[in-house]
């Protein structure tokens, strides 16, 4: 069932399949977004997400009228990203930049909120062996 649900990941809606936030201390971490990132220290996931939403905004400026620049107080929903330089992505909800957002990357996007939160049931409450990310399952030979 599982191997299911991930391999139709990527036909959902992103609004669908990332985590939601709320943005209260972007003032406090990000530094600055305009021309580079820069980050304080022990920025949380979302924030992050949402620095790097502004950037690549900034830096595409014809859609500036389409969309509009995340700020302290708004939602957010992001997700984690293809790209090694930025490894997350962030978007007002409803709103999913299609033009400039970055590759959605489905596999981590899976392990992160599916496989982890079902993995600390089946191990810690459960008692059962975890779940693997490829999903296999093999018995013990004992």
């Amino acid at each position: 069932m599982l191997k299911k649900y991930k391999s139709q990941l990527p036909l959902q809606n992103p609004d669908d399949i990332c985590k939601s936030s709320s943005m209260s201390d972007y003032n406090k971490f990000v530094l600055q977004d305009k021309d580079y990132i820069s980050l304080g220290m022990h920025t949380p996931i979302h924030v992050k997400a949402a620095a790097i939403a502004n950037h690549l905004l900034y830096k595409n400026k014809k859609y500036m009228a389409k969309y509009t620049i995340i700020r302290a107080g708004d939602k957010v929903k992001f997700y984690y990203a293809k790209n090694k330089d930025f490894d997350v992505f962030g978007f007002h909800p409803s709103e999913f930049p299609l033009e400039y957002a970055l590759p959605i990357d489905y596999d981590q996007q899976f392990e992160k909120l599916i496989l982890t939160p079902l993995n600390s049931l089946i191990g810690k409450v459960l008692g059962f062996n975890e779940l693997n990310v490829t999903l296999c399952y093999s018995e013990g030979l004992w």
